[in-house]
């Protein structure tokens, strides 16, 4: 998952669990504040209880984009290592020669460059 769609749905749901929030005091302050408690109070509660699901599952969402994001990275890191290391063993096996491949660039991984062991 790459940062900008991490961040896009990160803040999504940020955003939503601060709307949800809002709304749970907001329904809390109008239960204290009518005359009428008996029949709030049915309402408040019904709408207390959507609203703490939801918070909830935000609760359960936000952490585990985190961390599916942080893993998501970290494999694909293993990965163009490993890569890295098997091209040098190829290499070795098929000519008898020792070339290393380094990443030229240390972020992307991606292309590599073939550095002599001489």
């Amino acid at each position: 998952m790459s940062v900008l769609s991490f961040m896009s749905a990160v803040s999504v749901l940020i955003g939503l669990l601060g709307t949800v929030l809002g709304l749970f005091l907001s329904f809390s302050a109008v239960f204290k504040t009518v005359s009428r408690p008996e029949t709030t109070a049915k309402v408040a509660s019904g709408i207390s209880i959507a609203l703490l699901t939801t918070v909830a599952g935000l609760a359960v969402a936000i952490p585990s984009i985190i961390a599916h994001t942080y893993f998501v990275s970290k494999i694909e890191n293993i990965i163009n290592e490993m890569t890295r290391h098997s091209l040098a063993i190829v290499r070795y096996l098929t000519t008898g020669d020792l070339i290393r491949y380094e990443s030229k660039d240390e972020d992307d991984g991606q292309d590599y460059e073939k550095v002599r062991n001489d």
